[in-house]
């Protein structure tokens, strides 16, 4: 009996060793694999994004355009924007779109500020009326602050049909152009003769070209000022004095920049006869498109026109530039001055002043003097409406502050259009429908009850 015990003993001892054994080869195996969790976990965190997450977007939210790599390629001194928000309640979109910028470049980096812990964070930079959710832009001595309410927009379409877009990379974009520059060139905005005002859209697409814009009226001034780098004219209402177009043209004369919008339901004689200097013959009235390539769609006065090869329309490639209303103009051959085409009509052309007579015209041209001044002109002031913006995506803004930046000496523009985050409907055919309806009802379900047979007779019989 005691022999049997013995046995007994030594075979529950062997069985206790080798558990013991299993146990802690087992343990070992599970500390490794976490081990190697946290370690792939933190390897993938330090990949950029770029290469961990994709975008699958419909209209390409988190990818930066050509002009924002561009801007970010080409930095040499070190950017930072710090997100006023709480840890863990960032807008979704804005961050995933500051990842793509911080890995574009070595040069930028962004991190969130919480407003709650500290509240002068912001104020420090000069921005007492900070909100949350607002980007502090920094580089050296120079600041920006974007807001959140300007990270997106609403409107509707040509179709009346509500829309809302994501516009943070246009904003994000041309607040890092402005921390980085040396200077911000002033342009005057003429006023004091019913000129056409500017909307918000058309006053924050010229901030973000980064231009310092304020008002200036010629019947008090005895000169354009000296900083100015541009002259903005739209269209007004009433026509300027002989002295203040004499003032105008000293300005011109002496190397400075116009941006003449006008109205073919507006007489201007004075201004005329500036424009007919620098070869510019204005046409009376508005001017329609007998070929429907040239307008929108029932809408003769709505002109969809040439972009004709330059500088100021290069960036325009795949875009249009819509002027409803537009007024015409051709070339005074009577001038010195040449101008070049930017806008033109086809030959089919007309004016409602002269239906009959066809041809092509100028929408818009530049003109420059041998002193280095220059006129851009433009026919219609509908042109900076944004409703009509809207409807060519950005298309007037790309033409209008890229000819006001050119006038400038800057060397790009900003113009970054807002994606779209409407969702298209799945459109599928008929008859793509009725397959996919039968798979789904019919043909999955039978498949699945098959095989649950199939695995239920395998296992009786065995």
């Amino acid at each position: 009996m005691g022999k049997i015990k013995e046995i007994i003993r030594d075979l529950f001892r062997v069985k206790s060793k080798r558990a013991m054994g299993n146990s802690a080869m087992a343990l070992g195996l599970t500390a490794a694999a976490l081990v190697l969790v946290v370690a792939l976990n933190l390897l993938v965190r330090a990949i950029p994004a770029k290469y961990t997450q994709f975008d699958v977007s419909e209209s390409k939210l988190y990818t930066l355009g050509g002009t924002s790599y561009e801007l970010l390629q080409g930095l040499t001194q070190p950017v930072e924007i710090y997100y006023l928000a709480q840890e863990g309640a960032e807008d979704t979109n804005v961050k995933n779109l500051l990842e793509r910028y911080q890995t574009s470049t070595s040069q930028l980096t962004w991190e969130t500020v919480d407003p709650a812990y500290n509240p002068s964070f912001a104020a420090e930079y000069g921005y007492e009326d900070a909100t949350e959710g607002s980007l502090l832009v920094v580089s050296g001595q120079r600041s920006r602050l974007v807001l959140p309410t300007s990270f997106y927009t609403s409107g509707t379409d040509s179709n009346g049909n509500y829309t809302i877009g994501f516009d943070a990379e246009q904003q994000i974009t041309s607040a890092i152009r402005y921390v980085i520059s040396t200077d911000t060139p002033k342009v005057y905005r003429l006023t004091g003769h019913g000129e056409m005002e500017l909307d918000s859209t058309a006053l924050q697409t010229i901030q973000n070209q980064n231009l310092e814009l304020e008002d200036l009226s010629l019947l008090t001034a005895q000169a354009v000022p000296e900083d100015g780098a541009a002259l903005i004219l739209n269209a007004p209402t009433a026509d300027y004095t002989q002295e203040e177009v004499t003032l105008l043209e000293d300005y011109l004369a002496g190397g400075g920049k116009l941006v003449l919008v006008t109205d073919g339901g507006q007489k201007t004689p004075n201004l005329n006869a500036l424009l007919e200097a620098y070869g510019i013959s204005l046409l009376e009235g508005y001017v329609g498109e007998g070929s429907a390539d040239y307008h929108i769609s029932g809408l003769d006065y709505y002109l969809l026109p040439d972009l004709e090869e330059h500088e100021i329309t290069q960036e325009l490639e795949g875009r249009y530039v819509l002027i409803p209303y537009a007024q015409g103009a051709v070339i005074n051959p009577d001038t010195s001055i040449q101008p070049e085409a930017l806008l033109t009509t086809s030959e089919k052309a007309y004016t409602d002043q002269d239906p009959e007579q066809q041809g092509s015209y100028l929408l818009a041209a530049l003109s420059r003097n041998t002193a280095g001044g220059a006129s851009l002109w433009v026919g219609g002031a509908g042109i900076w409406n944004s409703s009509i913006d809207a409807v060519v995506s950005g298309g007037n803004s790309q033409f209008l502050v890229g000819g006001l930046s050119a006038l400038c000496g800057q060397s790009d523009t900003v113009v970054i259009s807002t994606k779209s985050l409407q969702l298209e409907g799945l459109v599928l055919p008929e008859s793509s429908v009725m397959f996919w309806g039968c798979a789904f009802t019919i043909l999955i379900p039978l498949a699945l009850l098959a095989a649950g047979v199939t695995v239920t007779l395998v296992r009786r019989r065995r």
